[in-house]
């Protein structure tokens, strides 16, 4: 019997979330919604084996009481700067995080698909650099998700939120 269980998770593919946090709360806010964080694990558990998941987050928000949600869930914060010296946003900062360490983690050969959590146009070259490499890109999106982003992904299934 443990042989058996061992095969079947041999079967399922290997993951990489990334959570671009800041983008996909406003949105959930918008609506009068909070991020459903417990149920993005399932769903991201729905497709594979997840090797690792991180949220991105400008370090300001590092606070807010979505960190023990994703905490438990086995999202890992990754903090971006609060101010930079050039002054960029710090959803910019958080943003750019997210593209390098996508970019290089992608690419490994445990990873057979990334899971990419946003609705926003700058991670295009992260889903395409993923496919360069032949993963499959899935997108979790809300309402508002860039039209070129959605082409850029193999599919898009919708953002889970909750009151």
């Amino acid at each position: 019997m443990v042989e058996h269980e061992n095969e079947k998770n041999e079967e399922k593919r290997n993951i990489l979330v990334l959570v671009d946090y800041e983008n996909i709360a406003l949105e959930a806010a918008d609506e009068g919604m909070v991020v459903d964080f417990e149920g993005l694990a399932e769903l991201c558990r729905s497709y594979g084996n997840i090797i690792v998941s991180m949220v991105f987050v400008p370090k300001h928000q590092l606070d807010d009481p979505w960190f023990d949600a994703s905490w438990l869930q086995g999202f890992y914060a990754v903090a971006a700067p609060s101010q930079l010296p050039n002054r960029i946003k710090q959803y910019r900062t958080a943003d750019a995080m997210m593209i390098d360490y996508g970019t290089r983690l992608c690419v490994l050969p445990g990873i057979d698909d990334i899971v990419i959590v946003s609705h926003d146009a700058d991670f295009i070259p992260l889903a395409n650099r993923a496919r360069d490499a032949g993963k499959q890109v899935i997108l979790v999106a809300g309402e508002k998700v860039s039209q070129a982003l959605t082409k850029a992904v193999d599919f898009q299934v919708a953002l889970p939120m909750k009151r």
